[in-house]
């Protein structure tokens, strides 16, 4: 407790000889903490914290000092544009038939081309479409999830921040209460083990397809 008040008092000391902004660098900006409680809870004076310190000469904030230390944040990289041959991409026909320890697939490509793609640069944007797509699939439509985990997360946050409408749960079964069919493929994450227990249950609950 003692420390802690020391620290504090110490804080706010220096906090009242050090300018706003001390050092910039290629995007890198060494900034004081204002707020003595943050300082406690993230244990520097200047943030970033993991390349900024307190310099006692200069009363100010700036990079910490060490050989080797890299403090770009990459800008003034030249950017490489990746190979866009799909060959390069995907396995061959002998690879694949390799990793199937010797058992040819024979009825798939290696890869497709003159696919239609949509990109989607943040992920409010990817859910929202996938939201839309899901409350218009109806008794002819087939809805495959591929997933790393899953978790009952609302697909329209702005919206619907509690999920009431628009969570994992509400929108798949009304997907399948209007006939569709839908199958996931969800990889065994032991990370987040009981969320995706409780959503397996729950897709598994789902009505079987007609």
């Amino acid at each position: 407790m003692h420390l802690a008040i020391a620290f504090s008092v110490l804080s706010t000391v220096l906090c009242t000889m050090v300018p706003q902004v001390q050092a910039i660098r290629s995007g890198v900006t060494c900034e004081r903490l204002e707020n003595p409680i943050e300082m406690a809870k993230q244990r520097c004076l200047c943030t970033p914290c993991h390349v900024c310190e307190y310099n006692r000469e200069k009363k100010s904030c700036d990079f910490i000092r060490d050989n080797g230390i890299d403090l770009t944040d990459g800008s003034e990289a030249p950017s490489v544009q990746p190979t866009l041959e799909a060959s390069e991409w995907f396995l061959t026909e002998e690879e694949l038939t390799k990793s199937r320890r010797g058992v040819p697939r024979s009825d798939l490509q290696v890869f497709t081309t003159g696919n239609k793609v949509d990109v989607f640069p943040a992920g409010d944007t990817f859910f929202a479409s996938v939201y839309q797509d899901v409350e218009r699939s109806s008794a002819d439509d087939t809805i495959y999830l591929a997933a790393w985990s899953t978790d009952d997360v609302p697909f329209d946050p702005i919206n619907d921040p509690t999920g009431t409408n628009s969570s994992f749960k509400s929108i798949m079964s009304r997907a399948v209460d209007r006939g569709a069919d839908f199958r996931a493929l969800v990889w065994r994450n032991m990370l987040e083990m009981k969320q995706n227990i409780k959503m397996s249950d729950a897709i598994n609950s789902l009505p079987k397809p007609v």
